[in-house]
């Protein structure tokens, strides 16, 4: 699933600034003020190991961070292997107390491990080829591609709201790391999509305006064609 772990350790630091401050009309100081002055010293003594004690928890906060192990699975692909190796190292230099656990798996059985592994909940992070041709209304019973399949089964976690999001070029994530206006993978690279050509100067002949949706190629077609059967495209 992919997820993002993030742990913050907060080291917590208890200072306390004593002033003494000694006032006297006389060079022989009177009893009192001797009795008051030992007794203020007396008091911050007792002070200092409250000091020692607060600063202890935060010492052993820090060094007993529980231990996490994340799970990544990537399919083959040696530059992307080498920069995930690297990119891993670094992560856990960062956060001592995280291991990352990363397999790698040949591409076409990619699908098939993703799939098992995240059933048996046993990944944390997959990896996906791009969140490209989700099934539309128009396409009846088409089968959706297995990262739609995921998201509708929620299995993956939706990242819209997390911080580092805004990192990442928005275009992008919006086109290829988004379903239904939520947020559910960070791109590794660019993604390049194909489209549709279609002759201009056929549609000028004809009156129609270059489509934008399915409904309205469908028109589209069905006016260039209904004098005589032609190819838009």
């Amino acid at each position: 699933m992919k997820k993002s772990k993030l742990f913050v350790l907060l080291s917590l630091l208890a200072i306390l600034s004593l002033v003494l401050v000694a006032c006297g009309g006389s060079e022989e100081p009177e009893p009192a003020a001797e009795t008051n002055t030992e007794e203020t010293v007396q008091e911050e003594t007792a002070e200092e190991p409250a000091e020692e004690a607060a600063e202890e928890p935060a010492e052993e906060a820090a060094e007993e961070a529980e231990p996490v192990t994340l799970r990544v699975l990537i399919h083959q692909n040696p530059p992307m292997v080498e920069f995930m190796e690297a990119f891993n190292a670094e992560f856990e230099a960062a956060y001592p107390n995280v291991t990352v656990d990363m397999s790698v798996v040949n591409a076409n059985d990619l699908s098939t491990v993703t799939q098992t592994r995240l059933t048996a909940n046993d990944i944390d992070v997959i990896d996906i080829f791009g969140f490209a041709n989700p099934v539309q209304d128009y396409m009846g019973d088409a089968t959706p591609p297995n990262w739609q399949t995921l998201i509708e089964a929620g299995l993956l976690m939706d990242l819209t709201d997390q911080p580092f999001v805004s990192n990442y070029d928005e275009a992008t994530i919006r086109d290829a790391g988004s379903y239904n206006g939520q947020v559910y993978s960070i791109n590794l690279g660019r993604v390049t999509y194909s489209g549709m050509f279609v002759n201009t100067t056929l549609l000028e002949e004809n009156g129609v305006e270059i489509p934008t949706t399915w409904s309205e190629l469908v028109a589209a077609c069905e006016t260039i064609t209904s004098p005589k059967p032609i190819c838009p495209a």
